[in-house]
């Protein structure tokens, strides 16, 4: 670490977890400054210095926060702690001078609540509701390929499993920040009793001024104004047939769904246990249960144009519960004849090394390759090699296998950065894809080797990784290793080529880094003797040393 910390921005710089003004510079500040102070406070477990918040208090006023309001949609679509940043824009009095949004939310903060037993004004209300909603995003899943059990598993219930389902349905969400959103305005309006409706008006005011587009601003009125339908029928009503069909057809799609489940559920719970208890909480999975199996059913008959439905059926009875729920139904359709393939590839050349089946997908700032062949050992650690040959850089890998045949599907989450190129990384272009796609044939079908590959790239053999610490944790169903060191290009596919030769099989991996640090976690078959592999890793790591 350096002397003065490391540096974030030209000003600001963390040290001993401490965000503050690099030699107490606060003429330097703007809102563009701390809006990336905000975003690292947020993703982590850091405090802002105490002279760098007088300060900020202190002269609140002399700032430009128009910049800094119309990224409020960016900011809480940031993995971390959204309820922390919250609360301190209020107590820093930042909020107060974003717009009509931040206004209402600071006058909600002063409004006590119409129950008179309740503990919070309104304001505090939602910002717990919203330490709910960080607590599901960032439950980690006992066993990162089934979740705990799925919806509707014959299973007693318990906080832990509880929290895993709800973040198994929260990970389907394409865009999680109008849920966000929706959650913080949702009361913006009360004690008004039509402040669902009245809530809904201002949203789509305050929504744009917040940077959301079009369609997210609609999310969010939507959510605001039926944000007691689903509590409602949980406590109140008899579900028949019509009732359940009249909530679908407001509803309207899956996403909807899934998003207004998860922001009353966290609003319910931030009422306290005595509004919220076992029977309504119970109710209310039940209704949401229920009302998917009508969404998943109406999307089922799209599909023929792709594969008839009991093709479809027979295909996910073979696929983790995971991804029965995080894989949307145009991917799965595309992945059934991925599977179809590359099955018959496999069955066609069973003396000879199969090759795979690649498709691309962008999204917005990255390209998803979905990648279909049997499974082999070290796939990973060759594919990401491929990836650092090209100056692609993993920032996800999911591997999903098919129980009856052994073959897999790979997701990767991919962004360029070419050499000499300064600025964000970014998909990939059209002709980097073919590229990749010949390539990807080529290597598994060990046409050409990964060596070959280097040598065309130009790529030094003689790079090294700096590995910090590395932690070997058994499970019932997986083993988890988890591996600091070097935030640097190609530490992937290092690390997994190390896995790679004591057999170990990566079967998922998340990675993520700060400040020049990379901490990496392998997902691989269960082992019996934790210490001894341990122990075997870090030997082949000093091997691979000298």
């Amino acid at each position: 670490m350096l002397a003065n910390g490391i540096p974030i921005s030209d000003v600001l710089a963390v040290r001993t977890d401490i965000l503050y003004c690099m030699d107490n510079n606060f003429g330097e500040l703007d809102a563009d400054e701390l809006f990336i102070l905000f975003t690292y406070f947020q993703q982590y477990d850091f405090e802002i210095d105490a002279s760098l918040a007088t300060f900020i208090s202190r002269y609140v006023h002399a700032f430009d926060w128009h910049s800094f309001q119309n990224r409020m949609a960016e900011l809480i679509n940031i993995p971390g702690d959204v309820e922390k940043t919250l609360t301190r824009l209020h107590r820093l009095n930042i909020l107060s001078y974003l717009g009509e949004g931040g206004e209402l939310f600071e006058k909600a903060m002063m409004t006590r609540s119409e129950r008179s037993l309740d503990p919070y004004t309104v304001g505090k209300h939602t910002l717990v509701a919203i330490g709910h909603l960080d607590e599901i995003r960032q439950t980690e899943s006992s066993s990162p390929f089934g979740g705990a059990g799925g919806f509707g598993a014959p299973t007693t219930p318990s906080p832990t499993s509880e929290l895993e389902e709800l973040n198994t349905a929260f990970r389907s969400l394409s865009d999680p920040s109008p849920l966000y959103m929706a959650l913080f305005l949702h009361d913006i309006d009360k004690p008004d009793p039509s402040h669902p409706m009245t809530g809904a008006e201002k949203a789509e005011r305050i929504a744009p001024e917040f940077g959301f587009n079009s369609q997210q601003t609609d999310d969010i009125c939507f959510l605001i104004r039926e944000h007691l339908a689903m509590i409602d029928l949980a406590r109140y009503h008899h579900w028949d047939e019509s009732t359940i069909a009249e909530f679908c057809k407001k509803v309207n799609s899956l996403e909807r769904l899934t998003a207004l489940y998860l922001l009353t559920y966290c609003d319910s719970k931030a009422n306290g246990s005595q509004n919220f208890s076992h029977v309504v909480k119970h109710n209310l999975k039940s209704l949401y249960e229920v009302a998917r199996t009508r969404f998943v059913g109406q999307e089922e008959t799209q599909w023929g144009a792709f594969a008839p439905v009991e093709e479809f059926q027979q295909f996910l009875h073979h696929m983790p519960v995971s991804y029965r729920i995080s894989v949307s139904p145009e991917e799965i359709a595309m992945h059934i004849k991925m599977t179809t393939q590359a099955e018959a590839a496999s069955t066609e050349t069973e003396a000879t090394p199969s090759t795979g089946i690649v498709q691309f997908i962008d999204r917005p700032g990255f390209t998803e390759l979905h990648l279909c062949s049997p499974s082999r050992i070290g796939k990973l650690h060759t594919v990401s090699g491929l990836f650092f040959a090209n100056g692609i850089d993993v920032r996800d890998a999911r591997v999903y296998t098919k129980q009856d045949t052994n073959i897999e599907l790979e997701i990767y989450r991919l962004v360029h950065q070419p050499l000499h190129h300064k600025g964000e990384p970014m998909p990939l272009d059209e002709e980097l894809k073919r590229d990749l796609d010949f390539d990807i044939r080529s290597l598994l079908a060990e046409e050409v080797t990964l060596d070959e590959v280097f040598e065309k790239h130009y790529v030094n053999l003689n790079d090294t990784w700096q590995v910090d610490d590395v932690a070997v944790e058994a499970a019932r169903s997986y083993s988890e290793i988890v591996v600091v060191g070097e935030e640097k290009m190609g530490f992937l596919h290092y690390f997994s080529g190390i896995l790679a030769k004591l057999g170990l099989n990566v079967e998922m991996c998340k990675c993520s880094g700060l400040g020049g640090q990379a901490i990496d976690r392998f997902y691989v078959q269960p082992v019996a003797d934790p210490k001894a592999v341990h122990a075997d890793i870090m030997a082949a790591l000093e091997a691979e040393n000298f």
